[in-house]
């Protein structure tokens, strides 16, 4: 179900106006914009574009010279996180992906790729170095909304 209101103000304030959000329960997919994280009633699912893109955002600003990249670890770890919690048991929701042993090598490569990210941007020299670090940091913390974005309706 998709809503579309018009408000004045942007973010939480026209988004409480609609009285739709405040109560809402069920999973909520949104593109990361903060004002959608203030809702805990809601589970988040990101969508997973939005993040590839802020990734190879990174990747390109890191130009050729290096050959490795951290953000790339991460978008080539999403992918396979994706495939496996989308194989969630009989019976669990949605909002619970399955995690077991087989998991942890994508996992693992994209929380690495979050610390190298913060400590290679640690410094947050320019705008675009704090940028790249505030989604470093980002990552950790909304890992389980990534793959949640691809899981169906509950069996």
């Amino acid at each position: 179900m998709v809503l579309i209101t018009v408000h004045d103000k942007r973010g939480t304030a026209g988004m409480d106006a609609t009285g739709v959000l405040s109560h809402f329960t069920s999973i909520a997919v949104h593109g990361g914009w903060a004002p959608c994280a203030t809702y805990t009633a809601a589970v988040h699912a990101r969508r997973n574009a939005h993040l590839l893109g802020e990734l190879q955002a990174v990747i390109d600003q890191a130009g050729q010279d290096t050959g490795w990249c951290w953000a790339g670890q991460a978008a080539d770890a999403l992918p396979d996180m994706k495939a496996r919690s989308m194989r969630h048991a009989p019976g669990r929701h949605p909002e619970q992906p399955r995690s077991s042993q087989a998991d942890r090598p994508a996992a693992h490569a994209y929380r690495s790729a979050a610390r190298l990210g913060v400590k290679a941007t640690t410094a947050r020299a320019s705008n675009l170095e704090k940028d790249h670090n505030a989604l470093a940091r980002r990552l950790p913390h909304r890992e389980a909304d990534h793959p949640r974005f691809t899981l169906g309706a509950p069996r």
